[in-house]
Parts: C-alpha cells; structure tokens; sequence
C-alpha cells in the first residue's frame, strides 16, 4: 500500500516527502536521546555515590565546579527538563511539516481531480452520480491526506522510533527487550490479522453510503417543490435517517475497534510489570537497586514503545481503511487525463459559409439500439433553423454532436472546407451559446451570471449593459436592486422563466458567440413569456449570429429560415412553418 501511495506522487512531491522522512529521523533520534537521558538519571538518583565512580560525570562535576551532588543533580533535572522541552518543540515542528505536506497533496489532487472532470466528455456526467462526483473531488481528497498520507508518514516515525528504543534495549538489556517482544509482539500481531478485514470492508461502506447522503440531500432539496405537494417529507427524511443510521452503526465499529487496541495495550503493560515483579520476587531478592532499574527500564521503555505500537497500529488499520482511495487519486494523474492541447490556427475555426456534416454515424453504446446516422447536413452562416421531432428522435444528440460533446463513430464535421479534428475542439466550442430549458443560474450579481466564468473585477460592465439590451432583459435590470450588480438568487428563484433564458442569451452575447442553440428553450413558458423570448430571438437576426432552435412548441419556429423533422436518429425531411401550424 505505501508503494501504491507514492506511485501517485510526481517527481516533485517525492523529493519533499523525503525531505520530511529526514526530518522525522531527526524528530526520532531527538526523541530517543531525551528518553535515553532518563536511565542514568534515574540510576544517580537513586545512588549519587555513583557520581564519583563513573569517569565521564566525574569530569563534568569538576569541570563545572560544583560543590555537592544536589547541585549537579539539580543542574542534570533541570538540563533534563529543556531537552524534554525542546523535544516536544521539535515534535510540533515536525507534526506541523507533515500535516503541511499532506494537505498540500490533498489541495493538488482535488484540483487535478475536478480539472480532470471538466474535461471529461457529456456521456461520463450522463453516467455518473453528481453527488458520487462532489465526494470524489471534496472529500475523497481530503481523506487521502487524513487517513493515508498522514498514516503512512506517522507510521514510519513511529516506526524508526521503535528501532532505535529496541535497538537500545538489546545492547543495554536483553531481558527487558524480550520480555517486551513476548508480552507485546504476538497481541499486536493477533489484533491486526483479526481487524483489518473488518476496517477494509467498513472503509468501502462509509464511501458508499457517504454518496448515498448527500444524494439523498440533492434529491430531498432539489426536489422540494414535488415533495411538499406530495406531503413526501417524511419520506425524504427516513431515507436519509436510514443511510446515517448505518452509518453511525459503521463509524461505531470502527471507533470501538480501533479503541480496543490500546487497552490491550496497557494490559499487556500492566501483565509486563507483574511478571517483573514475579521475576524479581524468585531472582532479586537481595538486591532492590536492580529491581528499581529494572522497573524503571521498563516503564521507560514502555513509555515510549506502548504509544508508538498503539499509532502504528490504528495507523495501519486507517490506510486499510482507506485503501480504496489509491484508486480514485490515480485518476487525477492519469495521462488518459490530461486535456487536450487547441490547435492555433483559429482561420480554420472561423465560420465563413456553413457547417457540415458527411456520412455521420453515432451510437450511444455497443448495447444501444438508437443512433444517427445523418448522409449530409449542413447549416448556413447567418441562417436560423428549427429542429422538431417527437422526444428520442435524436435532436439534442444532433446538436450535441456539432458542440463536441459526442465523438462520431464515423463520419466528419466541416468549418466550410476544414474538417474539425480533435485539437480543434476546444477553440470550435467557443462559438456556440447553449439556451437550454433549465438555464443554470448561480447565487451571484447578475453580471458575474451574463460573464460566467470570468473573474467579477474583469468584466466588462458596458459590454454587459449591451447583451442585457440586446437580451431584452432592461426591464429585468431596473426591477433588481443594484441593476446589473443585484445579486441573484439560486437556480434564479428571483426570475421568471422567461428571464431566466433571456439571461442564459445575454450570457452567449457576451461572449460573442456566432452559433446559439435553443434546446428545448421555451417548453415549458406560458404563451405571453414565450413570445418575449421569441422577440429577443428576432432581434438577433441581423445574418451574424447562427441559430439552432430545437422546439417542440411550433410558435417558437416562427423566424426560421429552415425546419427539418428527426425521426428515429434520421433528418425525415424539410417542413415549411405554414405547414406545421396547420398540423398543429
């Protein structure tokens, strides 16, 4: 698993994590220095006679110049106390280095996750879960630095410290290391082989069902108007009740397994601290200094070596845990993923004449019955054409197709004579505005919702001015308190539906747009909004602007040069308005 977790990392992100693993050696040896200063001040405390005897602390009393063995015991309490001080310093400096490392990690790879999604085509959002999608790129990021970076780097801190203190131990004591080994190797052995199934298969439920909330949380709100007419609410709230119940019941086992662990811990500590006396009881009776030092040893020892083995084992259990998440971070640094570079010749994506289609066949899947196939199309520079047809007859994949979001399984489509080709996707998709049915309107002023996308200090407040004019949204405008710098509501609740796709035009003009596409648009408006919308749509007919108008609503053809049916993924054939008033 860590392999699998620095796979991940560019070469960058390697060269800093091996910058905190040498800082962390360092946090370690500082930490085992400080507890090695224990043992010998323990051991004068208890005979300051040895002061005299032992060579090197005979020298540091004369260099010193003290003038009794309190003094120097003193001086050694108080040299004790700092290093302890500074020991703990270190370890805020290190933990600080690691918590900034992983969380970096995480900020990177939940941008390169949600870029990755931008780029991704219409079909993976038709397929995937939005509330699946918000977990991955807020979330799951989030708890690839909690639950697995962290780990792993605590992990072999604590891991390094263990070696050092049991290294120690064997040159200075091999009873105390192997009383250590066997009271705590085979429990902690035991209690890992017996748990980390059980935390893998809890990891994978949390992510599971952490997608079913908020799901349910998207439906419940979204939906608000559905369900208080259908006096659903009680519904709404037991199944988001049932999921959290579940998930209590998991986040409860996780919790008490991994609170298990240390209580056997300190049992196994106390068990040490028995057997020693026991030991001591058969074998030390005469000499008390030696079970004192024995005691103390082990008790410094386990100081140190019990929190060490209790982090290392939750550490192992959570990146069992989480193991999952290797695999939705691998798809943020995917080449597959990388976006494509436009290509620059922007003469070649300037609309001159038309937009064609030759011999073009899609199908949505192996699996799928429908598809288009489409021998010839083509639309003029400057014409306005209307697409009806009955619901799946492939209108919208038409219009999906010339935006790029569906790739052909055969077949090309021309800018006049030039064929578009994968790198000029990008720039080709700048010339359309989309107007769609259910216009996305964000909780913002009404400029940054006509100039979506850009930064609010780099709008252009006139041009914005304009495209409300050309949009016939002024009425709108002078009704909004702050005009164009009214903020406005979510999914524009402060706009009728007309507005609403008044706006979604002023958007596309703002941009400059030469193709807008109206899918669908005024479906679902009363007779009186429609016609407003309808008028905004003929005072763009000046022969700049191209327009696609999917309508199922005949009025709403009413300016249109041309209008074609679709039936069964085929263009059937061109009807005159006249006609479909009539047949209407």
């Amino acid at each position: 698993m860590i392999r699998s977790v620095f796979g991940l990392l560019n070469v960058s992100q390697k060269k800093s994590a091996i910058k905190v693993l040498i800082l962390i050696i360092v946090g370690a040896v500082l930490d085992i220095f400080g507890l090695a200063l224990v043992l010998p001040v323990l051991a004068i405390s208890s005979s300051p006679e040895d002061i005299s005897t032992i060579t090197e602390l005979q020298k540091l009393y004369v260099f010193f110049g003290f003038r009794s063995t309190d003094q120097f015991l003193l001086i050694m309490y108080i040299s004790l106390l700092l290093i302890f001080i500074v020991r703990a310093l270190t370890f805020l400096y290190v933990k600080y280095v690691i918590s900034k490392f992983s969380y970096g990690l995480s900020r990177t790879f939940s941008k390169q996750l949600f870029n990755v999604y931008l780029y991704k085509p219409l079909g993976f959002f038709q397929s995937n879960s939005t509330a699946d999608l918000l977990r991955d790129v807020y979330v799951s990021t989030q708890q690839f630095s909690t639950y697995l970076i962290i780990p792993i780097l605590q992990n072999i801190s604590e891991l390094l410290i263990l070696f050092f203190v049991l290294g120690g131990l064997v040159l200075y004591n091999v009873q105390v290391f192997m009383l250590l080994v066997i009271v705590l190797g085979p429990i902690s052995m035991m209690f890992y082989w017996l748990t980390k199934s059980k935390m893998e298969v809890i990891g994978k439920e949390v992510y599971s069902v952490n997608g079913q909330i908020i799901n349910k949380v998207s439906q419940g709100i979204a939906g608000y108007i559905d369900v208080k007419l259908s006096n659903r609410e009680q519904y709404f709230v037991k199944r988001f009740d049932d999921d959290q119940k579940y998930l209590s019941k998991l986040n409860i086992t996780k919790s008490v397994l991994m609170d298990v662990f240390p209580k056997m811990i300190e049992f196994s500590a106390i068990l040490g601290i028995v057997v020693i006396f026991v030991y001591s009881l058969l074998f030390l009776k005469e000499d008390q200094k030696g079970m004192i030092l024995l005691l103390g040893l082990f008790g410094a020892s386990a100081y140190r070596i019990l929190p060490s083995i209790s982090r290392i084992m939750s550490g192992m259990l959570l990146i069992k845990q989480y193991g999952y998440l290797v695999d939705i971070i691998k798809i943020a640094i995917e080449p597959t993923n990388k976006k494509i570079e436009p290509t620059s010749d922007l003469s070649a994506l300037e609309l001159k004449h038309s937009v064609s289609l030759r011999n073009a066949k899609f199908l949505y899947s192996n699996e799928s019955v429908f598809n288009i196939d489409i021998p010839s199309f083509k639309i003029a520079k400057g014409e306005k054409l209307g697409i009806i047809g009955k619901s799946g007859s492939g209108k919208t994949t038409l219009v999906n197709i010339l935006l790029g979001f569906y790739e052909l399984n055969s077949g090309e489509i021309y800018v006049d004579e030039n064929r578009l080709s994968i790198k000029s996707w990008p720039l080709w998709k700048k010339n359309f505005g989309y107007v769609q049915q259910n216009v996305y309107v964000s909780d913002v002023s009404l400029k940054e919702n006509i100039a979506f996308g850009v930064d609010e200090n780099d709008i252009d407040d006139k041009r914005v001015l304009e495209c409300v004019s050309l949009a016939l949204l002024d009425d709108f405008v002078d009704t909004l308190n702050g005009g164009i710098n009214g903020i406005l509501k979510e999914n524009g609740m402060n706009m009728s539906g007309g507005q609403r796709q008044r706006l979604a035009i002023a958007r596309a003009l703002y941009f400059d747009r030469k193709i807008l596409i109206f899918d669908e648009a005024t479906s679902a408006l009363d007779n009186e909004t429609e016609k407003e919308v309808t008028d905004s749509i003929k005072s763009l007919s000046n022969g700049n602007i191209t327009m696609i108008i999917i309508a199922h609503r005949f009025s709403t053809l009413k300016y249109c040069d041309r209008i074609i049916e679709m039936e069964d993924g085929k263009i059937k054939c061109e009807v005159e308005y006249d006609d479909l008033i009539q047949r209407n």
